[in-house]
């Protein structure tokens, strides 16, 4: 009896696929961006495992006598992945049109980015036991209360991240409305002249010397301050995959696109989530 195996079946039922490594196809999701990665997974079982030590502070030793040892806390971050991925069913004849074939591309990266940003952010923690899908940056971070007026609250919640070990805030993400609401905040009663310093430039998006990146993956009255080195992820390339036959019936062709990733948060204090209003 012959095997049934990817060597001698059509290609319908092997499907070659791609790898790309997804900085060079899509940059500008924020997973890449706003994170630190810590190693790559295959599967939904597998788990990437970032050790974590925490030593205690160093003290005087008087001069000859022995230094004590120190008892260092061990533990580890638990990062579970999941994937987003699109099938798309075209006919030849579509496919071969003039710039038909690169403006599909371009939508399905746009909609890879709008998933993985979606997820990254907002996908609900799961209910225990449940551990899939991972949950979302939002779910873990610290509340930081209303920012209302003025900027005080975002100082305050600058030097909560600035606190921890080597905490540095590296990243500000806003949905534009909450962003357009803080370029509204007016130096003074009765001045047109922005807090943020925006004038008639726009110039580069930035609050107190930090960039922002503005996204509708955010709730529409949140922005979020972080630190990206507390930020562990995984995540593989970027799996492009085009068959021929699998629509053999519709002289369709079937193009697919698939992204596993995963984040986890090391501090909550780390990020820092307030609500504008």
């Amino acid at each position: 009896m012959t095997s049934f195996i990817t060597n001698n079946s059509p290609k319908g039922w092997a499907m070659d696929v791609q790898g790309i490594a997804p900085e060079a196809v899509i940059p500008q999701a924020l997973i890449l961006q706003c994170t630190t990665k810590g190693g790559e997974v295959q599967g939904d079982a597998p788990v990437v495992r970032v050790p974590r030590i925490k030593i205690i502070d160093a003290g005087f030793v008087p001069e000859g006598n022995d230094i004590p040892e120190s008892d260092p806390e061990l533990s580890e971050q638990l990062i579970k992945t999941g994937t987003v991925a699109e099938l798309l069913k075209v006919s030849r004849d579509q496919l071969v049109q003039n710039s038909a074939a690169s403006l599909i591309s371009h939508e399905m990266r746009r909609s890879l980015i709008h998933k993985s940003d979606t997820a990254f952010l907002s996908q609900p923690a799961p209910t225990a036991p449940a551990e899939f899908p991972p949950g979302g940056l939002l779910s873990y971070a610290t509340d930081a209360g209303p920012l209302t007026g003025d900027l005080d609250a975002l100082v305050d919640a600058f030097a909560e991240i600035e606190a921890l070990p080597g905490g540095v805030v590296t990243h500000v993400l806003a949905h534009p409305s909450a962003y357009a609401t803080l370029r509204q905040i007016k130096k003074a009663t009765g001045s047109n002249e922005a807090l943020l310093g925006a004038g008639t430039q726009a110039g580069e998006k930035s609050i107190l010397g930090v960039p922002v990146l503005t996204t509708n993956a955010m709730p529409s009255d949140k922005i979020m301050a972080l630190d990206k080195n507390y930020i562990v992820s995984a995540y593989s390339n970027l799996e492009l995959a085009r068959s021929d036959d699998f629509y053999f019936n519709s002289i369709s062709v079937a193009l697919r696109a698939s992204f596993r990733f995963g984040a986890g948060l090391l501090e909550s204090e780390a990020a820092q989530v307030l609500t504008v209003s």
